[in-house]
């Protein structure tokens, strides 16, 4: 009779011949000749972004003809793809871009964002006539001075001065150092017979901390033995006359209608009077102001009538 240690024998010999034919029989063809060593698979779920490996031969495995790509990334070589508009084209600060943010970018105010796009200074202060040139309003020809009612803006444009003693005007609107004033037939109507009369054209004006007038005033002034001159003004209080010349050395009559055209170039004055020069280019009393607004003056019981007051850069 067969023992215990005989039957384990038999047994175990038996399982290994049935393991040898179940292995025979998963792969009847053994293993391969080529020589490859078995490959084991990538863990990374990432789609592969280049071309297929080449195979073994050398020759490049031509990539399949489809239109759905495996990548993210788009093909640079594709002229077709349209541009990206999630961002300007330029960083040129001559760019259309928006700058949002910008401190230097100001905001349109309310009536702007109404519509509303004329500017504040040009509808109260000054008119832009068809030449580029500015006119004053009322407002603007006396937004300050002393006794500044006394000068009246008419519909036309046209200013007439009237009333009597010291009549400034300081106008706003335009301030400069280089420019021009233009004054059209402009005419005494009335001196009341005094012998101190005359009125001036201030130039270069502005306001000290006192709130008085510094500048200069070029003067028309028959009250002066029928001369021009230009005036300093410091603190609110008209200087000796810089420059005096007698109107009649140009051929001109104070009393009569006058064109006059002023030019200002900092520290310089140019005075053309009926196409006469009378004075060129001098130079301003320094120390001074280089640059300011521009009003109008009279003093005594001087009236004065002017066609138009215009000014040109």
């Amino acid at each position: 009779m067969m023992n215990t240690q005989t039957f384990r024998t038999i047994a175990v010999s038996v399982l290994v011949i049935l393991t040898l034919l179940i292995a025979s029989c998963a792969n009847p063809m053994g293993p391969s000749d080529t020589g490859g060593s078995e490959t084991t698979p990538s863990t990374d779920s990432t789609p592969p972004t280049g071309p297929p490996p080449a195979e073994d031969d050398g020759f490049e495995v031509p990539r399949p003809e489809s239109d759905e790509t495996t990548s993210d990334t788009p093909d640079a070589s594709d002229d077709d793809a349209p541009p990206d508009e999630s961002e300007p084209e330029s960083d040129s600060p001559d760019g259309d871009a928006t700058n949002q943010d910008d401190p230097m970018v100001e905001e349109p105010s309310d009536d702007e964002a109404e519509g509303d796009d004329e500017p504040v200074l040009e509808s109260l202060y000054v008119i832009v006539n068809s030449d580029g040139s500015v006119s004053y309003t009322q407002e603007g020809l006396i937004a300050g001075g002393q006794n500044a009612e006394s000068f009246q803006v008419q519909g036309d444009g046209s200013i007439d001065i009237v009333g009597s003693g010291e009549r400034r005007a300081y106008a706003r609107g335009f301030t400069g150092s280089v420019y021009r004033v233009l004054i059209d037939n402009a005419r005494i109507v009335s001196t009341a017979g005094q012998s101190a009369r005359g009125w001036a054209v201030i130039v270069h004006g502005g306001l000290n901390a006192e709130g008085n007038l510094e500048g200069y005033a070029v003067q028309i002034d028959p009250g002066l033995n029928n001369s021009f001159a230009i005036r300093r003004w410091v603190d609110g209080r008209e200087q000796s006359a810089q420059w005096v010349s007698l109107a009649e050395s140009f051929g001109i009559n104070l009393m009569e209608p006058m064109d006059l055209v002023i030019d200002m170039n900092h520290d310089r004055l140019t005075l053309v009077v009926n196409d006469t020069l009378v004075y060129d280019a001098v130079t301003l009393e320094q120390p001074g102001r280089t640059e300011g607004f521009i009003g109008l003056r009279a003093w005594a019981s001087t009236n004065v009538e002017i066609d138009a007051l215009r000014v040109t850069q």
